[in-house]
């Protein structure tokens, strides 16, 4: 049985939402200290919108958007101890996440509880982090 194709949003240049294309390819297996998620749901980001238009220059093309999401554990590499294939995770801040199979580092990966949904899990961390961020900003004295 062969593994399913690895289906991501990749940009091979800058500019418009037109820039972006559909591609697959085979997943690899996890490294030590990655997981490989099938991804359920996505964020989509101001940073995502300015990385397509060129404004992030550490970018390598060709490049596969996105640094947020939620999904479940497909496999495990070697030495992670704290999570289970089955299990529900999402991440901030993983670089390619507008993909259907992600490898990320087991680090990144938080727990889902069961009663929030693919979607909420998708958006809420890059979103609470940002909100913390300028909170914080806040209390800095002038």
């Amino acid at each position: 049985m062969s593994a399913p194709a690895r289906r991501a949003i990749q940009i091979n240049g800058y500019g418009p939402p037109e820039v972006m294309q559909l591609t697959e390819s085979v997943p690899a297996a996890p490294a030590p200290g990655q997981a490989l998620v099938a991804v359920r749901a996505i964020g989509v980001n101001y940073m995502d919108l300015s990385t397509r238009q060129g404004y992030n220059p550490m970018l390598q093309l060709p490049a596969t958007l996105g640094v947020e999401g939620a999904g479940v554990i497909e496999a495990l590499g070697e030495d992670v101890a704290d999570l289970r294939v089955g299990q529900r995770v999402a991440w901030y801040y993983v670089p390619g996440s507008y993909t259907s199979l992600l490898l990320a580092p087991a680090q990144a990966l938080v727990p889902v509880p069961d009663q929030v949904d693919d979607d909420t899990a998708a958006s809420v961390l890059m979103q609470g982090l940002a909100a913390q961020h300028l909170a914080g900003l806040a209390q800095i004295p002038a």
